[in-house]
């Protein structure tokens, strides 16, 4: 009974917010000059190369822009697709809810109802998880026990990837936990296309970007190309890197999905006005509110979409990061406002700071506040990174040019203190990698693999290959010599 009651209360609230709102907040709107000299600034401040982004008010874009380059010649449009990266999710949610308010789909059956076949590697876990605990990535299962990047082919099928979680092993009973799970929502699709007989990517088209006029919108890398996909970048030492974007078919329901500014936007003005759009309908008021809905463990996870509050405000959002590329969605129900954000670069360190940056200030000027100063920069970070790359590669340099005097010291010393001396130079730097990866694991509870990581912090990265590398000569060289003088001890 929880959840009807639920939802008729969420019924109630959408129904008189909009009154309430309209006596809080002036009718001029957003000051859309100043959130274009913001988004000027804090590209500047963080080496963003390109962005676009749009504000809806009601049922209106009243704001559409590109900013810098798309990488390709280019001047970035409000048209210029780019990887949505994990707002792809809230695609298949809206699916899977389109299917269940049709009668098709039941939230709270088992998964095998419909995919007969599924297994993860607990027998009593493949039968307890439900549709309704991969929505709200509940499943019990986490990227901490099963990387799916390591384990597939890019080309992978949807079907493919749900298949191969035989080999994942829960970390947590279904619906106990709560463990953002790519693969759940690969599941999800794979559902969609069983339940509706078609490929996901002709069920999002036909059901969701046709009704909402998304026509510069892809499920194919190809189509997205030829119509002018942006490229992408890391950011090492504060400066652009161009990354040519990776595409795992098997994802696609979880991350991999292409649109453009102004086709976002349309999507958010259906998500704000109830599945509406124009005389298009995507989902009735009421399954719209149930797709906004928390459930499961925390209750701010809602069927692809994060429940928040911004500032006292009800925000419902949903960012996604590629290798390459970063979304923001956010949507103001109350406020009947919303905005999407898509770059053309990301790394762990933007992800969290930069964008988290941008994502907040532009909240803020949305609802007529002033946004923060940022504590810090990606520019200002990229130097200090840079700086202390320098010192590590001076620091390389004076201690090859201290090894003739390390091997005449080593002579006068007993030969296992020397040998012990040489051991550092083996185990130093990948002790640091798997603490470096151990740490980010455990501060994000969840996987990383070494791939991740080398796109994550490219910087960081670098700085570890490297002294590895001299590491690794420094010792060679010194065992060589150690070898060489215990032989000639030996001849003589």
């Amino acid at each position: 009974m929880r959840r009807p009651t639920m939802l008729l209360i969420l019924t109630v609230l959408a129904l008189v917010a909009p009154a309430a709102h309209a006596a809080q907040h002036p009718a001029a709107g957003p000051d859309l000059a100043a959130i274009d000299a913001f988004v000027e600034d804090r590209m500047r401040r963080h080496g963003i190369p390109g962005l676009a982004l749009a504000v809806v008010r009601g049922g209106e874009v009243i704001h559409a822009r590109g900013f810098g380059a798309d990488g390709r010649g280019q001047r970035m449009t409000a048209d210029t697709p780019m990887f949505i990266g994990s707002v792809s999710k809230s695609f298949t949610g809206l699916a899977v809810m389109q299917l269940v308010a049709q009668g098709r789909i039941d939230r709270d059956a088992p998964i095998r109802t419909y995919l007969p076949w599924f297994e993860v590697a607990d027998p009593e876990a493949s039968a307890r998880i439900t549709v309704g605990h991969l929505l709200g990535h509940a499943s019990g299962l986490s990227d901490l026990r099963y990387i799916e990047s390591l384990r597939l082919p890019d080309d992978a099928t949807i079907e493919e990837g749900a298949r191969d979680l035989r080999r994942a092993e829960p970390v947590a009973p279904p619906g106990s936990e709560f463990h953002y799970f790519n693969p759940n929502y690969a599941v999800l699709g794979h559902l969609v296309e069983v339940v509706s007989g078609q490929p996901y990517a002709d069920y999002l088209r036909e059901h969701v970007f046709e009704p909402l006029d998304m026509r510069r919108t892809f499920a194919d890398p190809e189509a997205a190309r030829a119509a002018g996909l942006a490229r992408g970048y890391l950011q090492a030492f504060g400066v652009p890197v161009p990354r040519e974007q990776p595409f795992r078919q098997h994802g696609l329901p979880a991350g991999y999905l292409m649109s453009t500014a102004n086709d976002m936007a349309h999507y958010l003005i259906a998500m704000n006005g109830g599945g509406a759009f124009g005389d298009q309908r995507v989902l009735s008021r009421y399954a719209m509110i149930e797709l906004h809905a928390p459930s499961g463990p925390g209750g701010f996870y809602a069927n692809g979409w994060i429940v928040a509050d911004h500032r006292g405000h009800r925000l419902v959002q949903h960012g996604g990061t590629n290798e390459a590329f970063k979304t923001e969605a956010m949507l103001l129900p109350d406020d009947d406002l919303a905005l999407v954000l898509l770059a053309n670069q990301s790394t762990l360190p933007m992800a969290l700071f930069a964008y988290a940056d941008l994502s907040s200030g532009l909240l803020d000027l949305l609802l007529g506040d002033t946004p923060a100063s940022p504590p810090f920069t990606m520019r200002t970070l990229g130097a200090v990174l840079g700086v202390a790359f320098l010192i590590q590669l001076a620091a390389i340099t004076r201690d090859a040019a201290r090894l003739p005097r390390w091997r005449e010291r080593a002579r006068g010393r007993p030969r296992w203190r020397a040998a012990l001396a040489v051991v550092p130079h083996f185990v130093t730097a990948p002790v640091i990698a798997i603490a470096v990866i151990a740490a980010l694991q455990a501060w994000m509870g969840r996987g990383i693999s070494l791939r991740q990581a080398l796109d994550g912090v490219p910087d960081l990265t670098l700085m570890l290959a490297v002294g590895f590398a001299a590491d690794l000569a420094l010792g060679g060289w010194k065992a060589m010599a150690l070898a060489r003088d215990r032989g000639r001890v030996r001849a003589g």
